[in-house]
């Protein structure tokens, strides 16, 4: 893990009430973007440095997430690229989700505006 990240990881942990994480299933989405994939890392310094066995199911649109490169060999991870807004899919048990997902890129998400918005409100087409 980068030292910068488990610095930061270390003062999160030391200043939040965290417990309610132990022995879930978490969500991702967006895992491959800036804030989805600290989120992942975190979660895996929880696993690792505080035993919190955590189950990170991460999703993406990349087929290759190389900012997730150094986690998906792991046996608490599971990586699905998928897009949420047209594949309607649970497969287990979700305790907790981070939607992280989206364009930072303003054309990519103008071309389709009203997809996001409908997937948020359920109407989204499968």
């Amino acid at each position: 893990m980068n030292k910068y990240i488990k610095q930061i990881s270390d003062r999160i942990f030391k200043n939040s009430e965290l417990s309610d994480f132990k022995d879930s299933t978490v969500l991702i989405t967006g895992a491959n973007g800036l804030i989805g994939g600290f989120l992942s890392d975190f979660f895996v310094y929880l696993n690792d440095e505080h035993d919190f066995n955590c189950q990170l199911v991460l999703t993406s649109l990349s087929n290759n997430p190389k900012r997730l490169s150094d986690i998906l060999y792991r046996n608490d991870v599971t990586y699905h690229s998928k897009d949420l807004t047209t594949n309607a899919w649970f497969f287990e048990k979700i305790d907790y989700c981070f939607y992280c997902a989206g364009y930072a890129q303003p054309g990519k998400f103008l071309s389709n505006p009203l997809n996001y918005l409908n997937w948020y409100k359920g109407e989204y087409e499968n």
